[in-house]
């Protein structure tokens, strides 16, 4: 079986270290369940990338609100 990488932008890694980061400070063990949902989901994608489907644009996306 194939597996892929997946890659993270700048971004990507600043919004997860932030958000891991107010996590632990408010509940750790919520933090640690955190952390593990996100892996378990990454450990899919690498398995099955087709999954979902491709982005149009590689790069930055607006976030309409």
């Amino acid at each position: 079986m194939t597996t892929f990488s997946v890659l993270f932008s700048r971004r990507a890694v600043e919004d997860f270290d932030s958000t891991r980061d107010w996590n632990e400070q408010h509940s750790l063990e919520a933090a640690k369940k955190w952390v593990a949902a996100v892996e378990k989901s990454l450990d899919s994608l690498e398995r099955d990338p087709d999954r979902f489907q491709r982005a149009r644009d590689p790069g930055e996306f607006p976030v309409v609100l």
